[in-house]
């Protein structure tokens, strides 16, 4: 009895939600129907080739699928530029010489580039 009577309630309530529904869509297509163009807007289809104002106005757009390098534009810095720093020189010298990575190279490291307290971290060098 109780089961019978809670399947009738549940049918019940699913018919009110199908009525608010189409009364929901009723109410859409008056409002559709009057705006001013809504014919137009109905019979509006995508063109997907068409390009965008925002597209058209792109500041970054490429003139070329080509990457930077590729096009002799460099970003990065110059070999002039780098080995006129003596810290870059001094590490790439050790590298070369395959001891970037002892205790020797450590200690030059710390002789030649001093470092000072971090004063956040109080670390000292």
């Amino acid at each position: 009895e109780q089961l019978r009577k809670k399947l009738i309630d549940q049918q019940v309530a699913e018919d009110k939600m199908t009525r608010e529904r189409e009364l929901q869509l009723e109410r859409l297509s008056t409002l559709a129907m009057s705006c001013p163009y809504q014919k137009k807007i109905a019979d509006l289809s995508a063109d997907i080739h068409k390009s965008t104002n925002a597209r058209q106005n792109d500041f970054f757009r490429r003139q070329s699928d080509l990457a930077d390098f590729q096009l002799d534009r460099h970003t990065s810095f110059t070999d002039e530029k780098l080995f006129s720093d003596k810290k870059f020189r001094l590490a790439n010298s050790l590298h070369d010489a395959g001891i970037n990575k002892t205790i020797a190279a450590r200690d030059v490291i710390r002789n030649v580039i001093p470092r000072t307290e971090e004063r956040t971290t109080g670390i000292k060098p």
